[in-house]
């Protein structure tokens, strides 16, 4: 799977690990819905900060109630990640599904990839951008499904808006058009 710069994969058991390396851990989601693990992503993503994206083929579809022991399982998953990844479970995310391969798009001095689980779209970026941009660039995406956008700096390029969303765009349609997780 190829990613931008500064993330990396990692599997631990049937859950695939999307970690940003830094040096930024800005993040904005479009999170409708209301399973367990959507409601777990939109806390963690709500102080703007995401260090790590556990997709996890076990956690209830956004379609699906919550549950007591739902939250449990994802709350289990994000503390394994952490421990995994020398971190807080506050800063691990979880999205339900499996990754498809990431469609990268390059740009000059950055890049972005969009990875679809089935049930919703991680986008990355390792240009540097501040959750305003990450929140501004997600509000055009035409999705009802959950989408979360991570920018981990790495390249150390800031790109301008409209730059931005054409890149998110063709990444979307080449990587996950087909998936029910992209379609509004």
């Amino acid at each position: 799977m190829t990613l931008p710069n500064g993330f990396a994969t990692a599997v631990v058991g049937e859950v695939t690990l999307l970690v940003s390396e830094g040096p930024s851990y800005a993040a904005a989601g479009l999170l409708p819905g209301g399973s367990d693990a959507v409601l777990w992503t939109g806390q963690v993503a709500s102080d703007g900060l995401v260090r790590a994206v556990a997709v996890d083929p076990q956690a209830a579809s956004p379609e699906e109630p919550t549950s007591p022991e739902g939250f449990q399982h994802v709350h289990r998953v994000a503390e394994q990640a952490a421990a995994c990844l020398g971190i807080g479970a506050v800063d691990v995310a979880v999205l339900p599904g499996s990754p498809d391969p990431a469609r990268t798009v390059h740009r000059d001095g950055w890049s972005v990839a969009a990875l679809g689980t089935g049930h919703a779209v991680v986008l990355l970026t390792d240009a540097d951008l501040p959750v305003t941009a990450l929140e501004a660039a997600l509000g055009d995406l035409p999705t009802v499904r959950p989408v979360l956008l991570l920018a981990g700096g790495a390249a150390g390029t800031t790109p301008p808006a409209a730059e931005l969303a054409t890149a998110l765009a063709e990444a979307l349609d080449h990587s996950v058009h087909d998936t029910p997780a992209y379609h509004s």
